[in-house]
């Protein structure tokens, strides 16, 4: 038998009813001074300059195409957990509890699916390989990774004639 890893669902595939990126009407005069300027306003930019508002500095954001349109369409917003090394797992856990809070925040429907991801494993060494990386995933963040690794009936009962093991994440 084969393997599979899945993240929680049929996942990004979910459609929105909003478009990738909204047009944002941004001022464009340059201010003549500022505490930060921060270069970028995908996930990380525009999230970087709304902590760092918050904390009261004047803060300036420069994008050179569509804010949340650039990086941030394609890397998902640094939210996918499954197989990061630890040292960028912390990034990823954070950055996907902020995903889960801004809808809250702000009172609208910021595009944020929660979903997940599936991986096939073909070989005996790749499934050990993602049973070692839940291990030691759960060891650094034992509250936040919730991978799980399908063998057998249980895969077969998701994926009939799968010829893969393999494991699953459900994101909390």
């Amino acid at each position: 038998m084969g393997g599979i890893a899945l993240n929680s669902g049929p996942g990004w595939l979910l459609g929105s009813e909003l478009p990738r990126a909204l047009h944002i009407d941004t001022d464009t005069d340059v201010p003549a001074e500022a505490d930060v300027v921060v270069v970028g306003a995908g996930i990380a930019g525009i999230s970087t300059a709304l902590f760092l508002q918050r904390k009261g500095l004047k803060t300036v954001v420069f994008e050179k195409g569509c804010v949340a349109g650039e990086q941030s369409s394609r890397a998902f917003g640094w939210i996918y957990t499954n197989g990061w090394h630890p040292d960028k797992l912390e990034l990823a856990i954070l950055a996907r509890k902020l995903w889960q809070g801004f809808a809250g925040q702000f009172g609208v429907d910021v595009g944020w699916r929660q979903s997940g991801n599936t991986f096939f494993l073909k070989t005996e060494q790749e499934v050990a390989a993602a049973q070692d990386w839940i291990d030691e995933a759960r060891r650094h963040f034992p509250h936040d990774i919730d991978a799980k690794l399908l063998r057998g009936a249980e895969l077969a009962a998701l994926y009939p004639g799968a010829a893969a093991n393999g494991y699953m994440s459900h994101p909390g």
